[in-house]
């Protein structure tokens, strides 16, 4: 969900249970209700300041362990098949950076970091930025229980 032109939110739904899979009326019925959760997550944070795994609420009671696992899933993912640098730049795509982003946050050229990417999407075997969001959020979840 496009919230500024540099700012994106994605939401993701799924099952914990692999063999869990969501119905066509189920997926019918979340599309329906897009348009509601679009205008809430742009309402939302256009007036909030856009942090990764901070709460908005009350800051004081926060124990930062969220961010301590997002913080290490960040840190490992990937780590038995990528180099340092595609790690870093894999890192960089899981916090929705795109590819001029990360060309301008590591001083590189944007075909640089798009060459990354592809090697990145063949070592981790995948062949869409979804399937990398979807492989990433697997590997939050395992690596932190």
């Amino acid at each position: 969900i496009e919230i500024e032109p540099t700012r994106w939110v994605m939401l993701y739904f799924g099952f914990m249970q692999d063999d869990k899979r969501f119905t066509k009326a189920q997926v019918t019925k979340l599309k329906s209700y897009f348009a509601i959760i679009q205008s809430l997550c742009q309402h939302h944070w256009k007036q909030t300041e856009f942090t990764l795994a901070e709460p908005v609420f009350s800051p004081n009671v926060y124990s930062g362990q969220m961010r301590a696992a997002i913080e290490s899933a960040l840190a490992s993912f990937g780590q038995t098949v990528l180099t340092n640098r595609e790690q870093e730049i894999a890192a960089l795509i899981a916090q929705g950076y795109d590819s001029k982003e990360i060309a301008t946050q590591l001083d590189v050229a944007e075909g640089t970091v798009k060459n990354h990417r592809k090697r990145i999407y063949a070592q981790l075997n995948v062949a869409s930025l979804s399937e990398f969001f979807q492989l990433f959020l697997n590997h939050l979840i395992t690596q932190s229980r």
